[in-house]
């Protein structure tokens, strides 16, 4: 029965560390997501100020430039949020995943607690015995 926890820990532990890569890994494609974002942003200044600069040449361009940049920014805020979504039920999985390794490694301390109260009583049951003999042969040689 020790053993049956043992793999059941082993395996919660291994579901644990899968959830957490996994957790990782959106982590990083929202953090990549919102990095495009701040790229999509630092471009837009650089045109607004380009086209400023040149208005008749850049400037008859930067509308058109400034609407597909917003449509851009609102595809990729709807991702970023998609993704938060994503991580946040990922943190959830990966919450409930640690609780139920947490419920087995409990159960098994608690197990080797038990046993480890029983051997140490065994023992002492025999070291009574041991020490019940001694006085006994003590008092028959008296």
């Amino acid at each position: 029965m020790a053993k049956h926890l043992k793999n059941l820990i082993r395996l919660n532990d291994w579901q644990v560390e899968e959830k957490q890569r996994a957790l990782g890994d959106l982590l990083n494609a929202v953090a990549a997501l919102e990095a495009k974002r701040r790229q999509l942003e630092e471009e837009l200044v650089r045109e607004r100020k380009a086209a400023a600069e040149a208005p008749s040449e850049i400037g008859i361009y930067y509308g058109n430039f400034a609407k597909a940049a917003l449509v851009r920014r609102r595809a990729l805020e709807q991702a970023i949020a998609e993704g938060e979504a994503e991580v946040a039920a990922a943190r959830d999985r990966l919450r409930e995943a640690y609780r139920e390794l947490k419920k087995y490694e409990v159960a098994q301390a608690q197990r080797d607690a038990r046993e480890a109260a029983e051997r140490d009583h065994r023992e002492q049951l025999f070291l009574d015995e041991i020490g019940i003999q001694a006085f006994v042969r003590k008092g028959k040689r008296a």
